[in-house]
């Protein structure tokens, strides 16, 4: 795929390539990598809405949800990062590994209502700061996503520093799927594995990976979504 020079008014003729994978061991590889004749903005994410239940059990709200980040961004009313970062304990956004017991999606949304003049749907969209991530290209556990009624989990790992937590917020029954099931507010969640969102602003700042690239020089973005069966308890 091209993007041309000028397209939605960023500079450059950008060359993407994204390849899709399926492996024998329950995996689906998402390989991402562009190229461009002039210096540029490239923060490719992959965007699949995942409800481990089925895509007609209903909501996600019981689904538990580990992220590996001691850090989330806050937004302002636009849902545009502010340029801090704050941890997550004691706050709706405390996903860490080491939570007992595990954080469930119900909880912070319901920690996080929507505004009353309609201005924010509420519930959780938001950049989490991957723990202990270094720009070596390695592949790290990010999140994992588990329905306790099937026993169905989903493990996303990225050479990513960060991962967007959307619950589905803006849905809203208008969009419908196989066999016309309509999808309900919060019907499915996305791990979106990313550079900062709004990087381009805060280039230079402490702690915010550059989404800067200059011709001669490759975007590379990988992740991997494994899928794993009913466990046993």
């Amino acid at each position: 795929m091209v993007s041309p020079d000028g397209d939605e008014g960023y500079p450059g003729r950008l060359a993407v390539r994204a390849t899709y994978t399926l492996t024998p061991d329950g995996g689906l590889w998402v390989e991402m990598s562009a190229t461009t004749d002039a210096a540029t903005v490239v923060n490719m994410v992959h965007h699949s809405y995942w409800n481990l239940a089925g895509h007609a059990s209903g909501t996600v709200r019981g689904h538990e949800l580990v992220v590996h980040a001691d850090r989330y961004l806050p937004v302002d009313s636009g849902g545009i990062p502010t340029g801090d970062q704050r941890e997550v304990a004691g706050t709706p956004f405390d996903f860490r590994p080491d939570r007992r017991p595990p954080a469930t999606l119900g909880a912070a949304i319901d920690a996080l209502p929507a505004a009353a003049d309609g201005t924010n749907p509420g519930g959780v969209d938001h950049d989490f700061v991957i723990r202990g991530w270094r720009p070596d290209g390695v592949l790290r556990q990010v999140a994992l996503l588990r329905d306790p009624a099937s026993g169905r989990a989903l493990e996303i790992l990225s050479d990513q520093p960060g991962v967007q937590v959307y619950t589905g917020n803006y849905l809203d029954g208008t969009l419908t799927g196989k066999g016309g099931k309509a999808y309900p507010k919060q019907a499915a969640i996305c791990l979106e594995t990313q550079k900062y969102p709004d990087s381009i602003h805060h280039e230079g700042q402490q702690g915010w990976p550059s989404v800067r690239l200059d011709p001669g020089s490759t975007y590379r973005h990988n992740m991997v979504q494994r899928f794993h069966g009913r466990s046993r308890g």
